[in-house]
């Protein structure tokens, strides 16, 4: 039986946003790995990619079997290949699939809507960053304000950073790290429509049906949010994957792919 098992092992190549540094995405999501590897029999590695550029071309290259990915992530590699597909969205520890985006500044600045964010600084997460550009080109749209003078600056902790010192006058993160950095000075001027959750995709090409189904069951089954069992199981896991899934479908993020198609700065 062990033979058999070890036989039809897989080795399945798992890769997460690349939102942190390498050091912390091997802390957050080897225990996971594990976890699966334990209760599939499989083999799993984990890819860590330069930037999302990086992550959508692994994905297009079939370099990578599952992946972690934000709804734009998702949206960009559906341009390209067909072969990715949802299985699930994660859950926050509110117990919610959805987040939103924000747009910040500085509390003392005296900055209260967008539309005073005209031709001055902003500060986004890296490009393909749903919280990025794409979250910050919705909201100025709404004001009719031009978005320009704007920067590429990596991790929403760095956007924070950014708006906090001074750097940048504005900047747009996904919202729990406003609320987590708040309390050094940031006010929120906007917040976007809840987006559907981040999700775990896999590459139909690379990985069976019967595969898939599996992997979905086993994370979908975990309540760690309600069963201390499984609270502790997934504690050492990222913050974002630790707090249970439920289904996703595809269709939930087809305006997410409709609105990227007409972003010209992001092609």
């Amino acid at each position: 039986f062990v033979w058999l098992v070890t036989l039809n092992a897989q080795d399945i190549k798992f890769a997460p946003l690349p939102k942190e540094k390498v050091e912390t995405l091997e802390k957050e999501y080897k225990p996971f790995l594990k976890w699966l590897s334990k209760q599939t029999g499989d083999n799993y590695t984990l890819v860590v990619s330069v930037d999302y550029n990086d992550l959508a071309n692994k994905i297009k290259k079939g370099e990578v079997d599952i992946a972690y990915l934000g709804p734009l992530p998702y949206a960009i590699v559906k341009q390209h290949t067909d072969s990715i597909v949802p299985i699930l969205k994660f859950l926050d520890k509110n117990g919610n699939s959805a987040y939103t985006c924000s747009i910040i500044a500085r509390k003392d600045s005296n900055i209260k809507s967008v539309k005073e964010l005209k031709n001055k600084k902003i500060s986004l997460t890296q490009k393909y960053s749903t919280c990025g550009y794409y979250n910050a080109k919705i909201a100025f749209d709404k004001e009719k304000v031009n978005l320009s003078g704007y920067s590429f600056d990596g991790t929403h902790s760095n956007v924070a950073l950014n708006v906090i010192t001074g750097e940048s006058d504005g900047g747009s993160l996904q919202t729990a790290y406003f609320d987590k950095y708040q309390y050094l000075g940031l006010t929120k001027i906007y917040e976007s429509e809840p987006l559907p959750g981040f999700l775990l995709a896999a590459n139909k090409n690379k990985l069976s049906e019967e595969k898939i189904a599996k992997i979905k069951k086993l994370i979908i089954k975990l309540s760690p949010l309600s069963n201390p069992k499984d609270r502790e199981i997934t504690s050492s896991w990222s913050e974002g994957i630790r707090y249970g899934a439920v289904e996703a479908k595809e269709q939930e993020y087809a305006q997410i792919v409709k609105n990227f198609k007409e972003m010209a700065a992001l092609r």
